[in-house]
């Protein structure tokens, strides 16, 4: 499986109390995939976070008339994956699956939503870690898209 993970060292949990990284260890679990396994599907419950502390994972959308149309990609360890936790209805908006064998920390959604309403000021920290995944996500499909457009100044 791979060595203990200490969750202080991982980006997402930077500054976080000792309190709450207590509370979050309590529930926290290492887990592996395989080369083209799926860590989560879209539309399915959003049951934990992720974060990938190795390999290579790609982010799949499956639209109208398309399946598994590739949307992003992430391989920095520390990278966020099911941030769906965080908001209602609790429903992956992607899939993700595995482009090389990954190791992950996967955080169940009770136990981060104990953290986040037992220690608000830590909880903000988390949210604030997602909210920058989530741009940098936006960021990487919106390049996948093509350069952006020049437009005039705002007034």
């Amino acid at each position: 499986m791979g060595p203990a993970v200490d969750i202080r060292e991982l980006k997402v949990f930077e500054g976080i109390s000792p309190e709450a990284i207590e509370a979050l260890s309590q529930d926290v679990e290492q887990l592996a995939f395989a080369t083209g396994e799926f860590i989560l599907h879209q539309h399915d419950e959003a049951h934990a976070i992720f974060v990938l502390l190795s390999g290579s994972v790609e982010f799949l959308m499956t639209v109208e008339g398309v399946d598994d149309l590739f949307v992003g990609a992430a391989s920095q360890p520390g990278a966020l994956v099911g941030w769906s936790v965080v908001r209602e209805p609790h429903r992956y908006t992607a899939s993700v699956r595995c482009a090389e064998p990954c190791r992950v920390l996967r955080l169940p959604r009770r136990s981060l939503a104990h953290v986040l309403s037992a220690h608000p000021r830590d909880g903000c920290k988390i949210l604030r870690a997602v909210a920058d995944a989530l741009v940098g996500r936006l960021e990487d499909a919106r390049a996948l898209l093509g350069p952006r457009p020049k437009t005039a100044p705002r007034a």
